[in-house]
């Protein structure tokens, strides 16, 4: 992958409403390309190959609920010593 360019950057921070001028344009600059290059090294050839899982999110309510083993059943389980 090539290096990014000081225009490149520019263009990337308007496209999300950031506006980098010198001396920290070159900063970033050189950080991310940084950045890129350490992600290349630890991005295996053998990943391209391989499908994403889909990101689960877990349910905002607690397994049981709505029915006698709801919220009430959980917290004493857990504030209760055996």
């Amino acid at each position: 992958m090539h290096d990014l360019t000081t225009e490149e950057i520019r263009a990337l921070g308007h496209a999300v409403g950031l506006e980098i001028r010198e001396p920290e344009l070159t900063e970033v600059t050189y950080s991310l390309n940084a950045l890129l290059e350490a992600l290349e090294a630890i991005n295996p050839a053998e990943l391209e190959h391989v499908e994403p899982l889909p990101i689960l999110l877990p349910s905002a309510s607690f397994p049981g609920e709505g029915d006698s083993l709801g919220k009430e059943h959980l917290w004493r389980s857990i504030s209760s010593p055996s």
